[in-house]
């Protein structure tokens, strides 16, 4: 799962550096009689450049732009091709051969399989850092060995048998690995990379950046599908005020708003109703959730971990909060889950407080002995945590207290485990519910922030690989109740969207995953 920047599906200063963009934008308008250029607002700046280190959201949608990996993900998820002009699977699922089309990198230097096996390599073992989503790769034959050093290279299967081929074969067959393929830890990544000068292979290349203030992509000449990019240029900026954003989308100087950019608070989206620019709300596959750390502290008692969900009101979070979001009485979003009723969790102060007790009696604690409980938020979840702390209060008796730090410094502080609980999101890496089950695999994944991993739960995980149709729908409600009746993390409410777009502009493809692909837009110049 990706981690939200939060909490911009539940809510909703323009910097000096986008009035830079746009003015630059807006004084070059004049001259396209014909647009053939877009102006659109992430808001936050991403986290990552490197599509293999990334853990947001704004990260991953500015990655599927400069990177393409062997196939991409379409509307409705459809698979479409990227590098990969032929793939054969083997009958058992186990063994992949993939056929490359010729490519280029973006400064026209040729992309060849060894590229993949390269980049894939180094994914695998990172030389100081980790790679969030890195896990994936423990699907391929010899590479849990590898990372353990149990075994060398050569038992690794992952080879290029030519410039043209790329060959790996999996432990297991996975029914959903062709959408992981669709994801940035498999794109290539050239082997001179540079933050500031970076080579790539998408349908955009970096022209114009500085870090943290706007950016310029240009159309890449040397991208196998070029013919089909449109757009002359991406102009990127990073107004963190939504009602600023607002304003300009008003006045036809963004052209794209929401959908997984800057969120479009539930207000200026009832506002904007009659102008026809906004679609209507629709689920997407994210959770905004409490994450607890079950490693030390009071949460280390289930029956506390459910005290503290029982201890809430979710419809009363909803109507003061959430607007355009739904509750969550479950953990898997909407679109993911095979289930029809919904409503998993209960609510009630009196039984909130009899978990409460029953829980720090079996710790042999009091919550004097604990101290200040503390909840960690970013700027953005700060309202949500106001109110979490009022409810405890008021529904179970309990004081917390609330850290406001900001986004890249709770995801540390979690890392390390240095926190009690914490507000944070995470949005659906592909299209399958197993995508909000993969970090409890292992306590140590990067994104396990609650350190929550017992080994039922990972037998459940793998036994689920082989199913198919009703089978692997029964079996994902079997995990998702192990994994609510043991509660290592509060689900709070559950992500809807909408996006805006002016008027001509065709060709944008929004997804329940929080990521818009601007790579086929165009605008329609009959209108």
């Amino acid at each position: 799962m990706k981690t939200r920047s939060i909490l911009g599906v539940l809510f909703g200063a323009l910097a000096c550096a986008g009035l830079f963009f746009l003015a630059k934008a807006s004084s070059q308008k004049k001259q396209y009689e014909k647009k053939d250029h877009i102006v659109v607002n992430l808001g936050f700046v991403p986290l990552e450049p490197h599509p293999h280190f990334l853990r947001d959201t704004h990260s991953a949608l500015l990655a599927i732009h400069l990177y393409e990996g062997l196939f991409r993900s379409g509307p409705g998820g459809v698979l479409l091709p990227g590098l990969a002009e032929q793939l054969h699977l083997s009958e058992d699922g186990l063994h992949y051969r993939v056929t490359l089309r010729q490519s280029f990198w973006s400064n026209g230097l040729p992309l060849t399989a060894n590229d993949f096996v390269r980049s894939w390599r180094n994914a695998i073992a990172p030389e100081g850092r980790i790679c969030p989503h890195g896990m994936h790769f423990n699907l391929i034959s010899g590479v849990e060995g590898f990372r353990l050093g149990a075994v060398s290279w050569s038992s690794v299967a992952l080879v290029a048998e030519d410039d043209q081929t790329l060959v790996f074969s999996l432990k297991h067959p996975v029914p959903y690995f062709d959408k992981l393929l669709t994801l940035p830890i498999f794109f290539p990544v050239h082997p001179d990379y540079k933050s500031h000068e970076v080579v790539t292979n998408g349908p955009f290349r970096l022209k114009d950046s500085k870090w943290g203030e706007g950016m310029v992509l240009e159309r890449n000449p040397f991208y196998w599908d070029a013919a089909s990019v449109k757009l002359s240029e991406i102009r990127v900026l990073f107004i963190e005020e939504p009602s600023t954003q607002t304003i300009l989308f008003e006045r036809g100087e963004i052209d794209c708003i929401g959908g997984g950019l800057l969120n479009i608070p539930h207000e200026a989206s009832e506002n904007m109703k009659e102008t026809g620019l906004l679609s209507d709300p629709y689920n997407v596959s994210s959770v905004t959730y409490v994450a607890l750390n079950t490693l030390s502290g009071p949460f280390r008692s289930e029956k506390v971990r459910h005290a503290f969900s029982a201890g809430l009101n979710r419809d009363e979070l909803a109507r003061a909060l959430f607007k355009r979001s739904l509750q969550a009485y479950s953990y898997l979003p909407p679109p993911l889950s095979p289930r029809k009723e919904r409503r998993l969790l209960q609510e009630s102060p009196e039984i909130a407080k009899k978990l409460l007790q029953e829980g720090m009696d079996e710790l042999r604690l009091s919550l004097a002995d604990i101290g200040e409980m503390r909840l960690l938020c970013s700027e953005a979840g700060s309202k949500l945590a106001q109110a979490l702390q009022q409810q405890w209060a008021e529904y179970l008796g309990v004081l917390v207290s609330i850290e406001t730090i900001e986004f890249r410094s709770l995801l540390a502080r979690m890392s390390d485990g240095d926190f009690h609980f914490a507000i944070v999101g995470s949005v659906a890496d592909y299209r399958d519910p197993y995508t909000f089950f993969e970090n409890f695999t292992q306590s140590d994944y990067p994104s396990n922030y609650t350190g929550w991993s017992p080994s039922y739960f990972c037998r459940l995980f793998q036994e689920g690989l082989s199913l198919k149709g009703e089978q692997r729908e029964r079996h994902v409600e079997i995990m998702e109740d192990f994994f609510l009746a043991e509660m290592p993390l509060i689900p709070i409410a559950f992500g809807r969207e909408v996006f805006g777009m002016q008027p001509r502009l065709r060709g944008v493809h929004t997804s329940d995953m929080l990521l818009v692909d601007f790579s086929r837009a165009y605008w329609d110049q009959c209108e």
